[in-house]
Protein backbone atom coordinates (compact mmCIF):
# COMPACT_ATOMS: atom_id res chain seq x y z
CA UNK A 1 0.00 0.00 0.00
CA UNK A 2 0.83 3.74 -0.24
CA UNK A 3 3.16 5.38 2.32
CA UNK A 4 1.16 7.64 4.62
CA UNK A 5 4.17 9.00 7.04
CA UNK A 6 7.83 8.37 7.31
CA UNK A 7 9.40 8.58 11.04
CA UNK A 8 12.68 8.94 11.78
CA UNK A 9 14.19 9.14 14.85
CA UNK A 10 16.83 11.81 14.20
CA UNK A 11 17.54 15.03 12.06
CA UNK A 12 19.15 13.69 8.69
CA UNK A 13 20.68 15.02 6.12
CA UNK A 14 18.12 17.28 3.54
CA UNK A 15 19.75 14.73 0.56
CA UNK A 16 18.23 11.71 2.36
CA UNK A 17 15.09 13.77 2.88
CA UNK A 18 14.46 14.64 -0.61
CA UNK A 19 15.52 10.95 -1.58
CA UNK A 20 12.76 9.48 0.84
CA UNK A 21 10.31 12.20 -0.87
CA UNK A 22 11.22 10.75 -4.15
CA UNK A 23 11.27 7.58 -3.22
CA UNK A 24 8.28 7.02 -1.31
CA UNK A 25 6.40 9.39 -3.46
CA UNK A 26 5.42 11.48 -0.15
CA UNK A 27 4.71 14.88 0.60
CA UNK A 28 7.49 17.41 3.23
CA UNK A 29 4.90 17.20 5.59
CA UNK A 30 4.47 13.40 5.66
CA UNK A 31 7.52 13.18 7.54
CA UNK A 32 8.29 13.46 11.10
CA UNK A 33 11.56 13.97 12.85
CA UNK A 34 10.51 12.66 16.40
CA UNK A 35 14.45 13.44 18.05
CA UNK A 36 13.95 9.86 20.06
CA UNK A 37 13.16 6.17 19.98
CA UNK A 38 10.27 5.34 17.76
CA UNK A 39 7.40 3.62 19.98
CA UNK A 40 6.49 0.43 17.18
CA UNK A 41 4.65 -1.27 20.25
CA UNK A 42 1.52 -0.37 18.79
CA UNK A 43 1.85 -3.33 16.14
CA UNK A 44 0.91 -5.50 18.63
CA UNK A 45 -2.85 -4.51 19.03
CA UNK A 46 -2.91 -4.42 14.68
CA UNK A 47 -5.76 -7.17 13.88
CA UNK A 48 -7.08 -8.21 10.13
CA UNK A 49 -10.30 -9.67 9.63
CA UNK A 50 -9.20 -11.14 6.44
CA UNK A 51 -7.62 -14.42 7.78
CA UNK A 52 -6.21 -14.88 4.03
CA UNK A 53 -3.63 -12.39 4.96
CA UNK A 54 -2.08 -14.23 8.15
CA UNK A 55 0.72 -16.40 8.09
CA UNK A 56 -0.18 -20.33 9.18
CA UNK A 57 0.03 -19.74 12.90
CA UNK A 58 3.42 -21.83 14.36
CA UNK A 59 2.93 -24.27 17.39
CA UNK A 60 5.96 -23.98 19.67
CA UNK A 61 6.94 -27.61 20.14
CA UNK A 62 8.32 -29.81 23.29
CA UNK A 63 11.31 -31.82 22.31
CA UNK A 64 11.58 -35.46 21.40
CA UNK A 65 13.30 -36.15 24.19
CA UNK A 66 11.31 -34.07 27.24
CA UNK A 67 8.48 -35.91 25.76
CA UNK A 68 9.68 -39.42 26.54
CA UNK A 69 10.17 -38.18 30.33
CA UNK A 70 7.78 -35.82 30.60
CA UNK A 71 6.20 -37.66 33.69
CA UNK A 72 8.88 -37.20 35.40
CA UNK A 73 10.27 -33.63 37.16
CA UNK A 74 12.49 -31.01 35.98
CA UNK A 75 14.60 -31.53 38.99
CA UNK A 76 14.80 -35.10 38.35
CA UNK A 77 15.85 -34.43 34.93
CA UNK A 78 18.40 -31.72 35.82
CA UNK A 79 20.26 -34.32 37.70
CA UNK A 80 21.58 -36.16 35.02
CA UNK A 81 21.53 -33.49 31.71
CA UNK A 82 21.22 -29.96 31.04
CA UNK A 83 18.32 -28.70 29.37
CA UNK A 84 18.57 -26.27 26.07
CA UNK A 85 15.36 -24.60 24.71
CA UNK A 86 15.53 -22.68 21.52
CA UNK A 87 12.42 -19.97 21.17
CA UNK A 88 9.88 -19.58 19.90
CA UNK A 89 10.35 -23.08 18.27
CA UNK A 90 10.59 -24.95 21.70
CA UNK A 91 7.60 -24.05 24.00
CA UNK A 92 8.29 -21.38 26.51
CA UNK A 93 5.31 -22.90 28.68
CA UNK A 94 8.02 -25.55 29.56
CA UNK A 95 9.95 -22.44 31.68
CA UNK A 96 6.52 -21.69 33.21
CA UNK A 97 6.42 -25.55 34.09
CA UNK A 98 9.80 -25.27 35.73
CA UNK A 99 8.52 -22.69 37.85
CA UNK A 100 5.43 -23.70 38.61
CA UNK A 101 6.94 -26.87 40.06
CA UNK A 102 9.62 -25.19 42.03
CA UNK A 103 6.68 -23.44 43.86
CA UNK A 104 4.52 -26.32 44.46
CA UNK A 105 7.90 -28.17 45.76
CA UNK A 106 7.93 -28.37 49.26
CA UNK A 107 12.02 -28.90 48.88
CA UNK A 108 12.19 -25.65 47.35
CA UNK A 109 13.40 -23.34 50.05
CA UNK A 110 13.74 -19.51 48.14
CA UNK A 111 13.47 -18.36 44.42
CA UNK A 112 15.13 -15.41 42.99
CA UNK A 113 14.48 -14.22 39.23
CA UNK A 114 15.24 -10.81 37.29
CA UNK A 115 12.40 -9.29 35.76
CA UNK A 116 13.08 -6.61 32.84
CA UNK A 117 9.60 -6.98 30.73
CA UNK A 118 6.56 -9.86 31.31
CA UNK A 119 2.83 -9.39 29.65
CA UNK A 120 -0.57 -8.57 31.24
CA UNK A 121 -1.92 -11.70 33.60
CA UNK A 122 0.89 -13.11 34.00
CA UNK A 123 1.77 -16.53 34.82
CA UNK A 124 5.25 -15.79 36.01
CA UNK A 125 4.28 -13.23 38.61
CA UNK A 126 1.14 -14.63 39.86
CA UNK A 127 3.82 -17.88 40.57
CA UNK A 128 5.73 -16.08 42.34
CA UNK A 129 3.41 -14.35 44.38
CA UNK A 130 2.20 -18.02 45.54
CA UNK A 131 5.88 -18.95 46.14
CA UNK A 132 5.60 -15.97 49.10
CA UNK A 133 2.34 -17.23 50.36
CA UNK A 134 3.91 -20.17 50.53
CA UNK A 135 5.97 -19.34 52.57
CA UNK A 136 9.19 -19.44 50.25
CA UNK A 137 11.97 -17.04 50.49
CA UNK A 138 11.13 -15.11 47.00
CA UNK A 139 13.45 -12.14 45.92
CA UNK A 140 12.88 -10.12 42.38
CA UNK A 141 15.22 -7.80 40.96
CA UNK A 142 13.13 -5.33 38.38
CA UNK A 143 14.31 -2.88 36.01
CA UNK A 144 11.99 0.43 35.85
CA UNK A 145 13.77 1.31 32.62
CA UNK A 146 12.44 -1.56 30.28
CA UNK A 147 11.60 0.53 27.35
CA UNK A 148 7.79 1.20 27.24
CA UNK A 149 7.16 -0.64 30.22
CA UNK A 150 8.23 1.50 33.20
CA UNK A 151 4.96 1.92 34.47
CA UNK A 152 3.68 -1.49 34.40
CA UNK A 153 7.05 -2.60 35.85
CA UNK A 154 6.30 -0.36 39.10
CA UNK A 155 2.87 -2.13 39.22
CA UNK A 156 4.48 -5.60 39.36
CA UNK A 157 6.87 -4.24 42.15
CA UNK A 158 3.46 -3.01 44.43
CA UNK A 159 2.27 -6.39 42.99
CA UNK A 160 4.68 -8.46 44.80
CA UNK A 161 5.50 -6.69 47.75
CA UNK A 162 2.73 -6.74 48.70
CA UNK A 163 2.44 -10.52 48.30
CA UNK A 164 5.35 -10.61 50.93
CA UNK A 165 8.46 -10.90 47.38
CA UNK A 166 11.83 -9.05 48.40
CA UNK A 167 11.77 -6.46 45.40
CA UNK A 168 14.94 -4.57 44.58
CA UNK A 169 15.63 -2.08 41.16
CA UNK A 170 18.39 -1.58 39.29
CA UNK A 171 20.93 1.11 39.70
CA UNK A 172 20.02 4.31 38.70
CA UNK A 173 23.24 4.67 35.97
CA UNK A 174 23.34 0.95 34.60
CA UNK A 175 20.51 -1.15 33.49
CA UNK A 176 19.57 -4.40 34.34
CA UNK A 177 19.41 -6.67 31.17
CA UNK A 178 19.95 -9.99 32.45
CA UNK A 179 17.31 -12.68 32.59
CA UNK A 180 17.97 -15.17 34.95
CA UNK A 181 16.46 -17.32 37.88
CA UNK A 182 17.84 -19.40 40.47
CA UNK A 183 15.93 -22.32 42.38
CA UNK A 184 17.65 -23.36 45.62
CA UNK A 185 15.86 -26.66 47.16
CA UNK A 186 16.83 -28.98 49.59
CA UNK A 187 18.26 -32.79 49.01
CA UNK A 188 19.31 -35.15 51.56
CA UNK A 189 20.49 -32.18 53.69
CA UNK A 190 22.22 -30.44 51.78
CA UNK A 191 21.43 -27.54 49.58
CA UNK A 192 21.03 -27.76 46.01
CA UNK A 193 21.02 -24.68 43.26
CA UNK A 194 19.12 -24.41 40.24
CA UNK A 195 19.74 -21.91 37.35
CA UNK A 196 17.69 -20.83 34.62
CA UNK A 197 19.75 -18.29 32.02
CA UNK A 198 18.15 -16.55 28.82
CA UNK A 199 18.52 -14.09 26.50
CA UNK A 200 14.77 -13.65 26.39
CA UNK A 201 12.04 -11.71 28.94
CA UNK A 202 9.98 -13.81 31.67
CA UNK A 203 7.27 -12.71 29.13
CA UNK A 204 4.29 -15.43 27.58
CA UNK A 205 3.34 -12.90 24.39
CA UNK A 206 6.49 -12.04 23.08
CA UNK A 207 8.13 -15.36 23.76
CA UNK A 208 5.92 -16.91 21.10
CA UNK A 209 7.87 -14.09 18.43
CA UNK A 210 11.32 -13.66 19.28
CA UNK A 211 14.11 -15.84 18.65
CA UNK A 212 15.70 -16.52 22.36
CA UNK A 213 17.39 -19.51 24.30
CA UNK A 214 17.21 -20.63 27.61
CA UNK A 215 19.30 -22.86 29.62
CA UNK A 216 18.68 -24.77 32.34
CA UNK A 217 20.80 -26.73 34.79
CA UNK A 218 22.25 -27.79 38.27
CA UNK A 219 26.13 -27.24 37.60
CA UNK A 220 27.56 -25.78 40.99
CA UNK A 221 29.70 -23.25 39.23
CA UNK A 222 27.06 -21.75 37.14
CA UNK A 223 24.93 -21.81 40.48
CA UNK A 224 27.51 -19.69 42.44
CA UNK A 225 27.94 -17.09 39.64
CA UNK A 226 23.78 -16.07 39.55
CA UNK A 227 24.32 -15.94 43.58
CA UNK A 228 26.67 -13.52 43.25
CA UNK A 229 24.85 -12.03 40.45
CA UNK A 230 22.01 -11.54 42.77
CA UNK A 231 23.94 -10.72 45.87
Amino acid sequence: SNVVRLEIDREVDRYFIDKMIEYFDIEQNDIYITNGLIDFSFIFNMQETKKSLYYESFKPAVPLWLQKIEKKSFFEVLKSNDIFFIRPYHDFKLIIKFLEEAVLDKNVLSLKITLYRTNDDSKIIELLEKAAKNGKHVSVVIELKARFDEEKNVEWAKRLENAGCIVTYGFLDLKIHAKCMLVVRKEANKLVRYTHISTGNYNEKTALVYTDIDYLTKDELTGQEIINLFN
